[in-house]
């Protein structure tokens, strides 16, 4: 297998979240002391285990044989494998302070009544073991019913017309579509391997706030069109995504469509988990601040993030399945079971540069591997991001080391190097929103999806670390003066990873010696499309 195709995939989703998910209710980061000690807590393991290298947690369907080959697992061989290692790290049982009833012990991955719900957080180390196997590998369907799978035939992709609700989650309408304009700080990702797409996102509303506002129309359900699954009050939106010629993810599903405009029209029922209210994809900045600090969700919509991303997320979901369900398949696996009935939804992977295609409606987007620029050639696609949308990637592959032992590895080193020393994912898309200089040395702008960073970013001796701030207004590039670039597009940080919004600044060398790609849209100045 070449390395662009071991590298293709890219879709690297929240671990916190996902943390967040297997727990079954939400963590106060901020107040831990090691949240890689508390992810392994999620889970029923020790941190040894959840870091170790041979860990299934983040593609629990995946497998690598001794040629570094990739092949997907069928569901009991993935529960064998997840389970053989969650056994093998299992964390020490804590000693208990009153006596448990049979009740207790009893599966809390479908039960939805409060005393069921107060129980989460007293699960045994064992209880979150299994609980971690059943959310992790989706083991129940996918739907109330039974799902039907029908074969494309174009494609062996497996397509589910829907309705696509995994238990223990529920769609709700949750917050206005805009509260003023899509704000860049409204795209953080969640538990959803699509950072190839809210980058992308999240570049489109940084560089024009009012882009995604004027491409979006609103609609209305009709009366006596409801199916019943859905909210009749719900507005509707017509979101418009562009089929390139070649290449892009939406291709084989839009094949006999290429270079053509699709309108996809969805609700504003987005999908969250029962338990908390919380987003299973992407939410905005002050549910991400909310999770971040063990809060949960409260009060009424009005008080609550805009959910245009969520539904822009939906829609591109509806969008590369070609489902005409407004209930699309958004599970984030890695595989396809006929048994059991589960299919992991196309929109888990894909490639920053087909997505800003999709997202602009144009074939003006460029890739370019790092290595072959220079940093000044760099640093010149970075002054150039605050008009051009610009996203850039970390390749990650597998390779089977000279003792037989699977690793995953990044143009720099291993995932580990990339975790513990640098404090940046793999298989991992950033947006890139400018450049600036600061004591004498030149930094780009990075935002990650995730709306937040892993802890040990800290540690990175190429990051900045001072508090810093980033106007729009007073950048050398600058000259467009319309007020709302200053109100929108200012950014700012702090040396807080949790609290910083996803943003950072790394140094223009660091960033060509350890990122693989930049991508970025090379079409007209982006102020002309207001």
């Amino acid at each position: 297998m070449s390395n662009n195709e071991r590298n293709y995939i890219i879709g690297c989703p929240d671990p916190y979240s996902v943390a967040e998910a297997v727990a079954g209710k939400s963590i106060n980061w901020t107040a831990q002391e090691d949240v890689f000690d508390k992810m392994a807590e999620c889970y029923g393991i020790t941190k040894e285990g959840y870091l170790s290298e041979e860990s299934p947690i983040q593609a629990p369907y995946c497998s690598v044989d001794k040629n570094g080959n990739a092949r997907l697992l069928s569901s009991a061989e993935a529960e064998k494998r997840l389970n053989a290692f969650l056994e093998k790290y299992a964390r020490p049982e804590k000693r208990r302070r009153a006596t448990r009833t049979a009740s207790t012990k009893a599966s809390l991955t479908t039960a939805k009544t409060a005393s069921t719900k107060k129980l989460v957080s007293e699960l045994t180390q064992a209880e979150k073991r299994k609980r971690a196997v059943s959310v992790l590998l989706m083991k129940d369907k996918l739907s109330a019913s039974k799902t039907i799978l029908q074969k494309s035939a174009d494609t062996n992709a497996k397509n589910n017309d829907g309705p696509h609700t995994p238990d223990g989650m529920e769609w709700r309408d949750k917050g206005y579509f805009f509260n003023e304009i899509a704000m860049w700080k409204d795209v953080c990702q969640n538990g959803i391997g699509d950072c190839y797409f809210l980058a992308a996102l999240c570049s489109v509303a940084y560089v024009n706030p009012f882009y995604i506002q004027n491409k979006t129309a609103m609609r209305f359900l009709s009366t006596g069109k409801n199916t019943g699954s859905e909210q009749p009050e719900t507005p509707w939106h017509s979101i418009d995504f562009y089929v390139p010629g070649s290449g892009a993810e939406s291709t084989a599903a839009w094949k006999d469509k290429k270079n053509t405009i699709q309108h996809i029209v969805v609700s504003e029922e987005v999908l969250v988990y029962s338990s908390s209210g919380m987003n299973y994809g992407a939410c905005g900045a002050k549910e991400k601040s909310l999770r971040t600090n063990g809060g949960r969700i409260t009060g009424t919509k009005e008080s609550w993030d805009p959910c245009w991303a969520a539904v822009y997320e939906k829609a591109y979901a509806k969008f590369l399945e070609r489902t005409s369900s407004d209930r699309p398949n958004m599970f984030s696996g890695n595989a396809t079971d006929d048994q059991n009935g589960i299919v992991s939804g196309l929109i888990r992977g894909g490639r920053a540069e087909n997505a800003l295609r999709e997202i602009l409606h144009t074939e003006s987007v460029e890739r370019k591997v790092l290595s072959n620029l220079s940093v000044n050639e760099i640093w010149n696609i970075g002054l150039k991001a605050s008009r051009h949308p610009t996203c850039c990637t970390i390749f990650a592959h597998k390779e089977i080391d000279k003792t037989g032992k699977e690793i995953t590895m990044a143009k720099a080193g291993t995932k580990e190097y990339y975790r513990d020393t640098l404090g940046l994912s793999v298989s991992h898309v950033y947006s890139i929103l400018g450049v600036i200089d600061y004591d004498n040395k030149r930094y780009l702008v990075i935002r990650n999806p995730h709306g937040r960073n892993l802890t040990t970013l800290k540690n990175n001796p190429n990051v900045y670390h001072k508090k810093w701030g980033y106007s729009f207004v007073n950048h050398e590039d600058n000259e467009f003066h319309n007020d709302w670039f200053s109100v929108h597009r200012s950014v700012g940080g702090t040396d807080d990873p949790l609290s910083s919004g996803g943003l950072f600044l790394l140094e223009v060398n660091e960033f060509k010696r350890v990122f693989d790609s930049i991508e970025y849209y090379t079409g007209s100045a982006f102020e002309n499309y207001l």
